[in-house]
């Protein structure tokens, strides 16, 4: 049975290669030292770019002239074989998560605060009916964004049946 493995150029952060004693490949910023079982980068930095270490592969037959028992990592330039693309990405992907609680982009498309709005306008009803005009307007803010709008607009309907019910039931 042969596995498939997919070409991904290795960031220019990666200037080593070596094995560890179960044949796995890993790319280091740094030349790594020897321990026990594996390699290990010195210092004790927080930083990115010095402690960083990247799985690479555990196919054999690539690279097949970095051993373990070679004393010495080797110094890596060119293209490189990996199995695990997602956790590459993982790994290179710099933007940062968008802030769910305070900043979700579904309600940063508009040149104001949804929640400023909403704010201004449920002052004007009773508490009763005020959550549910609120959630109306939730609801229909962040529709067009969240891959969802039939849902989020079936959602808002619901919570002004809620609020038309109040105001027939006083």
């Amino acid at each position: 049975m042969s596995e498939n493995y997919i070409t991904f150029d290795i960031p220019e952060w990666v200037n080593w290669l070596a094995r560890d004693n179960n044949g796995a490949l890993y790319g280091y910023r740094n030349k790594p030292v020897k321990c026990s079982d594996t390699w290990g980068v010195t210092g004790d930095s927080n930083d990115f770019e010095e402690v960083v270490v990247l799985f690479i592969t555990e196919d054999p037959n690539h690279y097949p002239q970095v051993k373990w028992s070679d004393e010495e990592p080797k110094a890596y330039k060119d293209g490189i074989t990996v199995t695990d693309v997602e956790a590459l990405e993982d790994v290179f992907d710099d933007t940062p998560e968008p802030d769910m609680v305070n900043t979700p982009p579904h309600y940063k498309q508009y040149s104001f605060e949804p929640i400023d709005i909403i704010t201004e306008v449920v002052k004007e009803y009773p508490p009763e009916i005020g959550f549910h005009i609120g959630t109306v307007l939730k609801y229909l803010f962040r529709s067009p964004f969240k891959g969802k709008q039939e849902e989020d607009i079936n959602k808002a309907a619901y919570y002004l049946a809620r609020a038309i019910k109040e105001l027939t039931d006083e």
